[in-house]
């Protein structure tokens, strides 16, 4: 889910007959906007957090300070977007809090408050677990708490989907689109992340 999504979902309005339109000043409003910030530090935030351990010295530093940076801004900018969301998506927020999505809610809030304290520890290898635990809860809590709503609470996503036929079509096509992308994503992994003596001591040394 890229964080144009996200900012397009929080601003949606239903018109009618299935469909649903977003007008150029909802998405100037505080909410859509928290929310794009928010995609935009989570993807800031994963990329320090995972370049922490594929680099050293003064480099790894500076992704060090950047993931500390992204991840604080991270967290306060969350609980202002709860606030935010309980006026502009009170269904969503209530679902998030008190609901179905709550335990993923705890669950990004502790895995992120640990990430945070071990890349400030440099305890580098739980940095990285971390930071995917806290950004998988954040999406799985948002898409959990949304359900089964695609426009909430006037449009869900079996409304919205496609035809069976279609959906079929979909399904072989990514099946195929699966074949050649995942040798293509090994070789990618054995070219930069193996193979070489000199590559293996240095990652040895980062742990």
């Amino acid at each position: 889910m890229t964080d144009q999504t996200l900012v397009l979902l929080a601003a949606l309005e239903p018109v009618g007959d299935g469909w649903a339109t977003v007008p150029v000043a909802e998405l100037l409003r505080p909410f859509p906007l928290v929310t794009g910030l928010l995609a935009v530090l989570i993807c800031s935030f994963l990329a320090a957090v995972f370049l922490t351990r594929e680099t050293d010295g003064d480099l790894r530093e500076d992704f060090r300070r950047r993931g500390l940076v992204a991840g604080g801004a991270l967290l306060v900018l969350s609980a202002v977007g709860l606030v935010l969301e309980a006026d502009a998506a009170p269904v969503h927020a209530d679902a998030l809090l008190t609901g179905r999505g709550l335990p993923f809610a705890l669950a990004a809030g502790l895995c992120g408050a640990a990430g945070l304290a071990a890349l400030t520890a440099r305890r580098y290898r739980w940095v990285r677990p971390l930071g995917v635990a806290f950004v998988l809860a954040v999406l799985w809590g948002w898409a959990v708490a949304q359900w089964p709503y695609a426009v909430t609470p006037h449009l869900t996503f079996a409304a919205a989907a496609s035809s069976p036929a279609m959906l079929s079509v979909y399904l072989v096509c990514l099946a195929i689109g699966g074949v050649i992308l995942v040798p293509a994503l090994y070789l990618l992994f054995r070219l930069f992340k193996g193979g070489h003596p000199e590559a293996g001591r240095r990652a040895e040394n980062r742990t």
